[in-house]
Protein backbone atom coordinates (compact mmCIF):
# COMPACT_ATOMS: atom_id res chain seq x y z
CA UNK A 1 0.00 0.00 0.00
CA UNK A 2 2.95 2.45 0.01
CA UNK A 3 2.90 3.49 -3.42
CA UNK A 4 -1.18 4.58 -3.22
CA UNK A 5 -0.70 6.34 0.20
CA UNK A 6 2.85 8.22 -1.48
CA UNK A 7 0.64 8.94 -4.59
CA UNK A 8 -2.17 10.25 -2.00
CA UNK A 9 0.58 12.49 -0.09
CA UNK A 10 -0.17 10.17 2.68
CA UNK A 11 2.53 8.74 5.62
CA UNK A 12 2.11 5.36 6.52
CA UNK A 13 3.76 3.73 9.39
CA UNK A 14 3.97 0.67 11.55
CA UNK A 15 4.32 -0.56 14.74
CA UNK A 16 4.40 -3.62 16.61
CA UNK A 17 5.81 -7.29 16.32
CA UNK A 18 4.81 -10.71 17.27
CA UNK A 19 5.64 -13.94 16.62
CA UNK A 20 2.14 -15.36 17.86
CA UNK A 21 0.28 -17.27 16.08
CA UNK A 22 -3.17 -17.50 14.70
CA UNK A 23 -5.36 -19.76 12.67
CA UNK A 24 -6.41 -17.37 9.80
CA UNK A 25 -6.24 -17.87 5.63
CA UNK A 26 -3.28 -15.54 5.08
CA UNK A 27 -4.85 -14.35 1.62
CA UNK A 28 -8.08 -13.78 3.46
CA UNK A 29 -6.81 -11.43 6.11
CA UNK A 30 -4.30 -9.47 3.55
CA UNK A 31 -7.49 -8.82 1.79
CA UNK A 32 -9.21 -7.20 5.16
CA UNK A 33 -5.87 -5.27 6.27
CA UNK A 34 -5.63 -4.20 2.56
CA UNK A 35 -9.32 -2.77 2.67
CA UNK A 36 -8.93 -0.68 6.00
CA UNK A 37 -5.43 0.36 5.43
CA UNK A 38 -6.95 1.39 1.45
CA UNK A 39 -9.76 2.92 3.64
CA UNK A 40 -7.56 4.59 6.11
CA UNK A 41 -5.28 6.09 3.64
CA UNK A 42 -8.21 7.69 1.42
CA UNK A 43 -9.49 9.18 4.62
CA UNK A 44 -6.56 10.95 5.12
CA UNK A 45 -5.53 12.28 2.32
CA UNK A 46 -9.11 14.63 2.62
CA UNK A 47 -6.92 16.44 4.81
CA UNK A 48 -6.32 19.93 3.89
CA UNK A 49 -4.96 21.63 6.62
CA UNK A 50 -2.18 18.96 7.52
CA UNK A 51 0.04 16.18 5.77
CA UNK A 52 -2.31 13.15 6.03
CA UNK A 53 -1.49 10.09 7.77
CA UNK A 54 -2.03 6.18 8.80
CA UNK A 55 -0.66 4.27 11.61
CA UNK A 56 -1.12 0.38 11.86
CA UNK A 57 -0.40 -0.97 14.99
CA UNK A 58 0.03 -4.86 15.96
CA UNK A 59 0.04 -6.07 19.47
CA UNK A 60 -1.23 -8.83 21.99
CA UNK A 61 -4.61 -8.99 23.50
CA UNK A 62 -5.18 -11.37 26.21
CA UNK A 63 -6.22 -14.45 24.27
CA UNK A 64 -5.89 -12.37 20.60
CA UNK A 65 -3.58 -10.62 18.30
CA UNK A 66 -5.11 -6.85 17.72
CA UNK A 67 -4.33 -4.71 14.66
CA UNK A 68 -5.20 -1.11 15.32
CA UNK A 69 -5.53 1.22 11.86
CA UNK A 70 -5.54 4.82 12.36
CA UNK A 71 -6.43 7.36 10.07
CA UNK A 72 -6.24 11.64 10.70
CA UNK A 73 -9.06 12.09 7.80
CA UNK A 74 -12.46 13.96 8.95
CA UNK A 75 -14.16 10.86 10.99
CA UNK A 76 -16.52 8.78 10.04
CA UNK A 77 -20.18 10.58 9.63
CA UNK A 78 -22.37 10.21 12.73
CA UNK A 79 -25.33 9.08 10.25
CA UNK A 80 -23.84 6.75 8.81
CA UNK A 81 -21.63 4.88 11.71
CA UNK A 82 -24.27 2.32 12.83
CA UNK A 83 -24.62 1.19 9.34
CA UNK A 84 -20.76 1.25 8.60
CA UNK A 85 -20.70 -2.35 8.33
CA UNK A 86 -23.58 -2.81 6.38
CA UNK A 87 -23.43 -3.97 2.77
CA UNK A 88 -23.80 -1.43 0.32
CA UNK A 89 -23.25 1.65 2.62
CA UNK A 90 -20.55 3.62 1.82
CA UNK A 91 -19.92 7.67 1.71
CA UNK A 92 -17.53 7.32 -1.02
CA UNK A 93 -18.56 8.96 -4.82
CA UNK A 94 -16.56 5.55 -6.43
CA UNK A 95 -17.42 2.99 -4.08
CA UNK A 96 -19.66 -0.17 -3.46
CA UNK A 97 -20.14 0.04 -0.15
CA UNK A 98 -19.07 -3.99 0.20
CA UNK A 99 -15.78 -3.46 1.70
CA UNK A 100 -15.95 -3.24 5.28
CA UNK A 101 -19.08 -5.82 5.74
CA UNK A 102 -17.16 -8.27 3.21
CA UNK A 103 -13.99 -7.53 5.35
CA UNK A 104 -16.06 -8.17 8.92
CA UNK A 105 -17.65 -11.65 7.92
CA UNK A 106 -13.89 -12.65 6.60
CA UNK A 107 -12.84 -11.85 10.15
CA UNK A 108 -16.13 -13.49 11.73
CA UNK A 109 -15.28 -16.69 9.70
CA UNK A 110 -11.75 -16.89 11.30
CA UNK A 111 -13.90 -16.45 15.01
CA UNK A 112 -12.48 -12.92 15.38
CA UNK A 113 -13.96 -9.17 15.22
CA UNK A 114 -13.66 -5.92 13.95
CA UNK A 115 -14.94 -2.79 15.07
CA UNK A 116 -14.58 0.77 14.76
CA UNK A 117 -13.52 1.98 17.79
CA UNK A 118 -13.31 5.40 17.67
CA UNK A 119 -14.02 8.57 15.22
CA UNK A 120 -13.94 11.89 15.59
CA UNK A 121 -13.34 15.28 13.45
CA UNK A 122 -9.66 14.46 13.70
CA UNK A 123 -9.43 10.97 12.53
CA UNK A 124 -10.65 7.40 13.17
CA UNK A 125 -9.76 4.07 14.56
CA UNK A 126 -10.76 0.21 13.36
CA UNK A 127 -9.50 -2.81 15.28
CA UNK A 128 -9.09 -6.13 14.48
CA UNK A 129 -8.66 -9.00 16.57
CA UNK A 130 -8.35 -12.57 15.89
CA UNK A 131 -7.78 -15.56 18.75
CA UNK A 132 -4.86 -17.01 18.99
CA UNK A 133 -3.71 -20.26 17.94
CA UNK A 134 -3.47 -22.27 21.28
CA UNK A 135 -2.65 -25.60 19.27
CA UNK A 136 -5.76 -27.21 20.13
CA UNK A 137 -8.02 -28.83 17.83
CA UNK A 138 -12.02 -28.23 18.01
Amino acid sequence: MADEARACGVSVSTTGSLSTPVDADRVQIEQVLANLMRNAIEASAQRKEADGGVRATLCASPGSVRIEVEDNGPGVAPDIVERLFEPFETTKQRGMGLGLSLSREIVRAHNGRLWLDHTSATGSTFILELPVNTGTSP
